[in-house]
């Protein structure tokens, strides 16, 4: 990757991306930058064990 890259994302604008820690789903959130950097914004914190309910 380089400055300037565009990161093409399966998934309509305002519909949660999955962040996966290890394995599993942990969070949910929307993609962003904070002054020249990408970022991610964390929306929803996933339930212990309801993990396999946002697995594809």
């Amino acid at each position: 990757m380089s400055v300037g890259d565009v990161i093409a994302l399966n998934k309509p604008v305002g519909e949660g991306l999955k962040i996966k820690v290890g394995n599993k789903v942990k969070f949910i959130g929307s993609p962003g930058s904070v002054k020249d950097r990408l970022a991610v914004q964390v929306n929803e914190i996933v339930s212990e064990g309801a993990e396999e309910d946002y697995d594809e």
